[in-house]
């Protein structure tokens, strides 16, 4: 939005007296707007080709944990609902920027995409991303939508003070034809988003694991973590070892992530290094016990609980402290609360344990 001039009849600006700017825009700045919202639906139909994706066991755990929604809770326990959203999403995303564009299927299209996000919205705690995306959708309907919605809800376009759309209006050559700047900035910005989302396949391991190369990805919804995490001051060459509560310092949704996110733990281990020189307590190391089930596997180490987290550093490179995941998903899902795991892993288990949920 910083690089279009989105200035126009339907912005802020307009309303300032003296300021309007013309009633059109060059379309290229719509198709490179549309092109931005195709991206997420694009990858996201990629990334459901996933294996773990396919086996439905993130959703299928995902969804116990919504078995108190009004009127449906008691449908999503059974097998058929996990079934229905693993091939549902597959089947959407992959379609519908097609679909979308094409004017015979574009409001079916559209339709389709508000009810797919409003049922996200519902069931699976992805914060505000389904509604705009509803929103953002709006971009693949005609540029006059809105007028012909204000006509059609009563109001006339006399009624409006916006300037109304001119078909002869002149456009400035120069809005017509960028120049070659301009081209090779949106050029290098098409490609960046194009490759961005598939860096993950530079790096070792399972990205849904090590989270490496999954931000801006648009790997949502692959992953459901369950686990804790307890730290440790532990200080080098004697057997003294502080156990550390981190729960005070962080909210609910936090503690959630950072059992997720090798790259919190590591900034939170920092964090914790930061303080206690602060207090006065010099040459303590920071160590992390996190155990992790992920998509219904059995539970294993996410982090090396031997290493030193304070002395890793953070980067864009691959993070040398996270262990390689060896669990293989089972035919039957491990679904043990968190709470009884200590039966299974007496000598590693910390004692603060929640769900992380899906991410």
């Amino acid at each position: 939005m910083a690089f279009v001039p989105a200035h126009r009849v339907w912005s802020g600006d307009s309303l300032r007296p003296g300021r309007h700017s013309g009633s059109t825009t060059p379309a290229w700045t719509l198709w490179l707007l549309r092109f931005q919202i195709a991206i997420p639906y694009i990858y996201a139909g990629i990334a459901k080709l996933d294996r773990d994706w396919l086996q439905g066991a993130a959703v299928q755990l995902g969804l116990q944990e919504r078995l108190d929604v009004p009127f449906i809770g008691s449908w999503l326990q059974h097998n058929t609902a996990a079934w229905s959203i693993v091939y549902g999403g597959l089947l959407f995303d992959l379609p519908i920027v097609p679909c979308l564009l094409w004017p015979r299927t574009r409001m079916a299209a559209f339709a389709i995409a508000a009810l797919f996000h409003t049922i996200n919205a519902v069931l699976f705690d992805i914060g505000v991303f389904p509604w705009l995306m509803i929103a953002a959708t709006t971009l693949f309907l005609p540029p006059d939508w809105p007028r012909r919605a204000m006509r059609f809800g009563g109001r006339n376009q006399a009624s409006d003070q916006r300037p109304a759309v001119e078909i002869t209006e002149p456009v400035a050559a120069a809005e017509k034809d960028p120049n070659t700047a301009t081209v090779f900035v949106l050029l290098l910005f098409v490609v960046v988003q194009l490759l961005v989302p598939f860096r993950h396949h530079l790096y070792p391991g399972n990205p849904s694991w090590t989270g490496e190369g999954d931000n801006f990805a648009w790997r949502m919804m692959l992953n459901h973590k369950r686990g804790g995490v307890a730290f440790h001051a532990v200080k080098p060459g004697t057997s003294q070892r502080l156990p550390i509560d981190v729960r005070p310092m962080l909210s609910r949704f936090q503690y959630r992530r950072l059992i997720s996110d090798p790259d919190l733990i590591l900034q939170l281990a920092h964090r914790l290094s930061e303080g206690f020189q602060k207090d006065g307590f010099e040459n303590f190391e920071i160590h992390a016990v996190a155990l992790v089930s992920l998509n219904g596997r059995r539970p294993q180490l996410l982090i090396d609980p031997e290493l030193d987290l304070s002395q890793e550093q953070r980067s864009m490179f691959h993070r040398p402290f996270v262990l390689p995941l060896t669990e293989a998903v089972p035919e039957q899902l491990w679904n043990v609360p968190v709470r009884d795991w200590a039966e299974d892993f007496p000598e590693l288990f910390p004692a603060a344990t929640e769900d992380a949920g899906s991410l």
